[in-house]
């Protein structure tokens, strides 16, 4: 649970990537925001605010979801 360390959270929506398979789905994209304590980060065009999400379906339910956060 990332809430008790986030004061806010930006997910830069003209940012967003996707690739879409013929039973998945993966997002990629950069956020900016403000930790609980004040530190800031913002997307520096290298890697740090990227986050990627992958949903793997079976059917009309999503069977699977990654997440994956850049830890920079």
């Amino acid at each position: 649970d990332l809430a008790p360390y986030l004061k806010g959270i930006r997910h830069h929506r003209e940012s967003f990537n996707f690739l879409i398979g013929e039973n998945q789905v993966c997002i990629s994209w950069v956020s900016s925001g403000t930790l609980a304590d004040g530190r800031t980060w913002e997307p520096d065009g290298a890697c740090r605010g990227q986050f990627c999400t992958w949903f793997t379906f079976e059917g009309s339910l999503a069977r699977r979801i990654w997440i994956y956060v850049d830890p920079d």
